[in-house]
């Protein structure tokens, strides 16, 4: 899936740091939030 700048991201299953499993989408309901993609070197 290819995403641009302004597009609307889409709703992923993400996997928090205690290892529960959420929905994009129930983060950005309550409040907004920030994705940032870093890219991994080493």
């Amino acid at each position: 899936m290819r995403v641009s700048i302004g597009d609307n991201a889409p709703n992923v299953q993400l996997t928090t740091m205690h290892d529960a499993s959420v929905q994009l989408a129930e983060l950005w309901q309550p409040h907004g939030v920030i994705l940032s993609f870093l890219r991994h070197f080493g």
